[in-house]
C-alpha cells in the first residue's frame, strides 16, 4: 500500500520546512521524481545552501556532502562486493556505493547533478594521480571547467610531475595545499601559488632554500626537507630581523642536527614550561609531547616558541 504526500498542497513555509528536514540522499531522490519537484528543490537550495562537498578522485571516486552533524557520501565502484550502504557511527557518515563499469564518468554526472540541484559549494578536492594516470590532465581540465578555486586540495601519487604542476598552477587554493606525493623525477620543481594559507609537503626534497624563503604561508610543514643547518640558521636570523616570513604562524620541519638552532642558543632566549604553550605544541600542526621549549623574540617584539624532538624538529 502506497501513501501519497501532498507536498505541493502545503503552504510555502510548510513545504520549505519539509524540504529542510530532508538529507541529501532524500533531496536528490525527490528531485528525480518530476520536473516540477526538481524545480522546487532547486529553488529551495538557492535560499539554503546547507551541504558543502568534498570530491575524492580515487580508484573508487566519491562525493561527500556535509550537514551540521552528519555527512552523506556517494561512491562508485567496479567491484560488486563493495556495493551497498554503510553507516559509520564514529563520525556520523552515511556511505552509498553504486556499481558502475565506468566509475569516473558516473562520478562526473552525479557531481554535475548535485551541484545543479543542491547548489553545493566546494570544500576539498583529493586527487590520486596514480588512479588513472592517463586521465590526470583531462580530469584537471574537467575540474577547472567547474571551479576556479577550492579551499583545500590534497594530491597523492608518485612521479606525475607534469600533471602535478598543471593542477597546482591552474587551480587556486585558498586554504590548505597538501602534497602527499611520495616521489618525483630528478630535478623536479614546483612553484607554490600565492594565496595558499597552509602548506603541507610530505616529501619536500625539491624545496630549496631560496624557494623556502619566498613561501608566504601561515602554516608550513616540510617533511623530508634537505635544508642544511646553515640554511635553517639563516632563516631564523632573517625571521628575527623581520626580513622574511612575517605572516608565519607555525613551522614544522626536520633539521639535520641541533646545530641549526645555534643562533638561538647564542642569542637572547628564555626557557618556558607555560602549560598553554605546551598544550599548543601537543596539537595541530606540531603534535609533539614536550615539557619545555624556548621562546625567542623578533625585532618587532613578536614572540615565537621553538622546540626540537628526535626525528622531528619544530
Amino acid at each position: 500500500m502506497s501513501v501519497l504526500f501532498p507536498l505541493f498542497h502545503l503552504p510555502l513555509v510548510a513545504m520549505e520546512h519539509v524540504l529542510s528536514i530532508m538529507n541529501p540522499y532524500e533531496l536528490i531522490d525527490l528531485s528525480l521524481t518530476s520536473s516540477k519537484i526538481n524545480k522546487s528543490v532547486k529553488d529551495f537550495s538557492k535560499i539554503r545552501r546547507e551541504f558543502p562537498i568534498d570530491l575524492a578522485i580515487f580508484n573508487e571516486p566519491s562525493i561527500k556532502l556535509y550537514g551540521k552533524y552528519e555527512s552523506w557520501e556517494y561512491r562508485w565502484t567496479s567491484n560488486d562486493s563493495n556495493v551497498g550502504y554503510k553507516y559509520y557511527a564514529y563520525d556520523d557518515t552515511h556511505e552509498l556505493t553504486n556499481f558502475s563499469t565506468n566509475p569516473i564518468e558516473e562520478f562526473k554526472k552525479m557531481h554535475d547533478y548535485i551541484k545543479e540541484v543542491l547548489k553545493c559549494a566546494i570544500n576539498m578536492i583529493s586527487f590520486d594521480m596514480d588512479a588513472s594516470p592517463n586521465e590526470n590532465k583531462s580530469m584537471t581540465d574537467w575540474l577547472l571547467s567547474r571551479y576556479e578555486l577550492v579551499e583545500d586540495l590534497e594530491i597523492v601519487g608518485s612521479k606525475h610531475d607534469e600533471d602535478l604542476n598543471y593542477l597546482v598552477n591552474n587551480l587556486k587554493v585558498t586554504n590548505l595545499l597538501l602534497l602527499g606525493v611520495d616521489d618525483y623525477e630528478d630535478n623536479f620543481e614546483l612553484e607554490i601559488p600565492e594565496g595558499t594559507r597552509d602548506l603541507v609537503i610530505n616529501d619536500a626534497r625539491f624545496v630549496k632554500y631560496e624557494q623556502f624563503q619566498c613561501l608566504n604561508c601561515r602554516v608550513i610543514q616540510l617533511h623530508k626537507s634537505i635544508l642544511t643547518n646553515q640554511e635553517i640558521d639563516s632563516f631564523l636570523r632573517s625571521w628575527m630581523a623581520c626580513e622574511s616570513h612575517l605572516g608565519l604562524k607555525a613551522l614544522r620541519i626536520n633539521i639535520p642536527s641541533l646545530e641549526a638552532l645555534q643562533v638561538i642558543m647564542d642569542g637572547p632566549h628564555e626557557e618556558t614550561d607555560d602549560p598553554r604553550i605546551i598544550q599548543a605544541l601537543d596539537g595541530y600542526p606540531f603534535c609533539v609531547t614536550v615539557t619545555s621549549a624556548l621562546n625567542i623574540k623578533r625585532s618587532d617584539g613578536r614572540m615565537a616558541t621553538i622546540c626540537a624532538v628526535e626525528s622531528l624538529d619544530v
